[in-house]
């Protein structure tokens, strides 16, 4: 079971350590979709924008993931398949791509 944003948030980034950051981060089935909905999130503070690209949407600029608190970005995404490869390209406030 995915760990629900604000035990995360709460403690994973704010000194408290969370051997479970795990089940939060990375892509989760979103259980309520018949289309193959995935949540993906990653963990970047210091990011201008968040891209995620891959597979299910072939590897153009990205699906634009949003911000949350704590320099955590996610986005839902639909038609992911399992074994779908993706990647996050991360702008950063100085303008380089990661």
């Amino acid at each position: 079971m995915a760990a629900n944003r604000n035990e995360v948030s709460e403690r994973v980034f704010n000194g408290e350590p969370n051997f479970k950051a795990y089940l939060y981060f990375g892509a989760h089935p979103v259980k309520d979709g018949e289309n193959n909905e995935y949540v993906f999130r990653v963990y970047a503070p210091y990011a201008d924008s968040v891209h995620l690209c891959g597979d299910f949407c072939g590897w153009d600029e990205g699906i634009r993931m949003r911000r949350t608190a704590d320099g955590i970005w996610e986005v839902n995404a639909k038609n992911v398949n399992v074994y779908d490869c993706y990647k996050y390209k991360i702008h950063s406030q100085t303008g380089t791509y990661y």
